[in-house]
């Protein structure tokens, strides 16, 4: 009888089992429930944030292809849930009155989002390149390491398109498509929440 090796957790697991134990941790707060959910909501992105800048620092990009298969799917749909929480918090706090402090933190879990969703994408444009075998050509450059994809991710997220680089392949046009998509809604949260703090101090 083959005895079966228990599969090991991803890394990306790991970091989803991080945000949801420190985001309880913070919805047990003694304050009030609004501030309690947008502060949840906020360090849960923190972490995120961290561990995957830690997992960016600790790990060459074409060492990614060995640790993984390109599936863009869960980073679509982490990235699709932080934009629908995003906007769920954003109506929240705009319908109705609340303290600036809310619409401050509740900013920054936005900000947080967006920052997420670029280191996000930034990993999986470096999976899909060098699993698939290009897909991006970067000028001068044959082995793009982590400044390249995170120049593409940042890029698309602010200007929605690259200067100097051309996408080659079908996946990579979907990956792109879909980033821009998301960081879109998110900036357009954005620009919402701060006239909702400038309406509410008015």
């Amino acid at each position: 009888m083959i005895k079966k090796i228990p599969r090991k957790p991803s890394y990306t697991q790991i970091r989803w089992l991080c945000q949801i134990i420190v985001a309880l941790i913070v919805l047990m707060l003694p304050v009030t429930i609004t501030l309690r959910l947008v502060l949840a909501f906020l360090f849960a992105l923190i972490v995120a944030i961290a561990l995957l800048a830690y997992r960016i620092s600790g790990v060459a990009p074409w060492q990614l292809e060995l640790l993984k298969s390109p599936d863009h799917r869960v980073a679509f749909l982490e990235s699709l849930f932080y934009t629908i929480d995003s906007f769920g918090l954003l109506i929240y706090l705009i319908a109705s009155e609340h303290a600036i402090v809310h619409f401050a933190c509740g900013f920054l879990g936005i900000i947080s989002a967006w920052l997420a969703i670029q280191l996000i994408y930034s990993k999986e444009y470096a999976v899909r390149y060098y699993h698939d075998g290009k897909g991006l050509v970067f000028p001068g450059c044959d082995l793009p390491n982590w400044t390249e994809f995170l120049y593409q991710g940042f890029c698309m997220a602010a200007c929605y398109q690259t200067s100097d680089t051309s996408i080659n392949s079908t996946a990579m046009r979907q990956l792109v498509a879909t980033h821009g998509m998301l960081s879109y809604f998110l900036s357009v949260s954005i620009i919402a929440i701060i006239f909702g703090m400038i309406g509410n101090l008015l």
